[in-house]
């Protein structure tokens, strides 16, 4: 699940953290993306990152499903921000 504030929540949360970097749709799937490249389970995981707050829906069963889901990131990656849910659609 991405991270949203509410407008009186987030002066709050960026006091409390000030180290705190936000990231861009884009910098959170190339996270994702090193995520998921990273993970290699002896027994099946299931991956999910379908909230509606995400920018790209993913779905899948590690490591069965590894090579997909990071060729969606990757396919996302490469159209840029059209291939993402309009922020408009996105809710909590």
């Amino acid at each position: 699940m991405q991270l949203g504030l509410e407008e009186e929540a987030k002066e709050r949360f960026l006091k409390a953290f000030d180290s705190f970097a936000s990231l861009n749709d884009l910098q959170i799937l190339n996270e994702q993306r090193e995520l998921i490249s990273l993970i290699n389970p002896p027994q099946k995981i299931i991956f999910r990152s379908n909230h509606a707050s995400n920018a790209l829906h993913l779905s899948g069963t590690l490591p069965k499903d590894h090579d997909r889901l990071l060729s969606e990131i990757d396919e996302a990656l490469k159209v840029g921000e059209g291939a993402l849910v309009p922020q408009r659609f996105r809710g909590f």
